[in-house]
């Protein structure tokens, strides 16, 4: 998804992240414009571990074209700066297009929203 920040991505199984250190897809400069639809499954066991950086979850910052639906998150640790959360860090206000998310198990740590 980093090398196309604006495509439409859609899940065909269960992801498993454990042991994975995830990166944020988009940040503020370069953000996730695309769509994102996880198709009722669910990513467990999210981990990102940047206690100084901004914009950290599974999306760091998307914009007002981006969507996201039908995705679960479940045993998500997410330790970030300002603009952190399970699904998306930042630019939540811009998102029109949220739907039928589900967080299940969830430790934010300096969250902002």
């Amino acid at each position: 998804m980093q090398d196309n920040l604006s495509g439409k991505y859609i899940l065909m199984n269960d992801i498993d992240l454990a042991g994975y250190d995830w990166t944020a897809v988009g940040t503020y400069d370069n953000r996730f414009a695309g769509e994102f639809n996880g198709n009722g499954y669910v990513i467990s066991n999210l981990t990102i571990n940047e206690p100084t950086k901004q914009y950290q979850g599974l999306f760091g910052w998307g914009d007002g074209r981006t969507s996201y639906s039908n995705v679960g998150l479940e045993n998500v640790n997410v330790k970030g700066y300002n603009y952190t959360g399970g699904l998306i860090g930042g630019g939540a206000h811009f998102h029109k297009k949220l739907y039928y998310c589900r967080c299940f198990d969830i430790i934010i740590l300096k969250s902002w929203c």
